[in-house]
């Protein structure tokens, strides 16, 4: 009986990662997704659109907005989902001392579907914000970012979880949420405070210093996440 126990008890404890190892493996993960899409964004090219002119027709507008939308939204949906597809597979190999290649492989599955669905969402509510103009408050960009960084990194550590037995995914999960928003907050801050002039409607940073930037404070805050998230779900 007491063998049984203890071999629950190490299959529940195998994923324990340090938080130099959570840290380190999110960074990894998502900076690497960083250099890619840097490389080859932007994948999708515009449509091209009669100009607007003085006073445009009702078509000329709904051709206009529609040009916009499916740009930024197929672009960032793409650009989520490599970030994502990295840093789930970062996870699964770097943090993690049993079924890595199971653990990578469906973190970066499940990172790269959620990247997908989420960038495109967040990016069409971000866009439609652009288009009418509406006021780039702090609330409204840390919601749209959340929506990004809470799933990826909620679908990523519950993935990886099931992979390496964890019973208590719904404090994993919750926790993960929660980094997403901390993640957020931190970056936009930091973000406000360095590039003041910058447009905060933007999902994807396109100057190199606002993406190292962007992308390394994220990393950080979901590497501590996951880190305390490990911690309160073995308790």
């Amino acid at each position: 009986m007491n063998s049984n126990e203890n071999r629950n008890q190490s299959t529940v404890h195998t994923w324990s990662p340090s938080l130099v190892r959570c840290v380190g493996a999110s960074t990894f993960g998502i900076l690497v997704g960083g250099v890619i899409i840097h490389l080859i964004s932007p994948v999708f090219a515009r449509e091209l659109y009669e100009p607007l002119g003085l006073f445009p027709t009702p078509d000329q507008i709904a051709k206009y907005k529609s040009s916009l939308i499916k740009f930024w939204t197929w672009n960032d949906g793409l650009d989520f989902a490599v970030i994502g597809a990295a840093l789930g597979t970062s996870l699964g190999l770097l943090t993690t001392q049993t079924n890595r290649t199971a653990s990578a492989c469906l973190g970066g599955a499940v990172g790269l579907l959620l990247g997908t669905m989420s960038g495109i969402l967040a990016s069409r509510w971000a866009v439609q914000a652009y288009i009418t103009n509406a006021d780039q408050s702090l609330i409204r960009s840390i919601g749209v970012n959340t929506i990004v960084w809470g799933s990826l990194q909620c679908g990523t550590t519950v993935a990886i979880g099931l992979a390496q037995g964890q019973r208590k995914l719904a404090i994993l999960g919750t926790v993960a949420i929660l980094a997403g928003i901390a993640a957020s907050a931190v970056f936009l801050i930091v973000f406000s405070v360095l590039f003041p002039a910058s447009d905060l409607s933007y999902l994807v940073r396109q100057p190199l210093p606002e993406k190292v930037v962007w992308l390394t404070s994220i990393s950080i805050v979901l590497g501590c996440g996951l880190f305390f998230a490990l911690k309160k779900s073995v308790k």
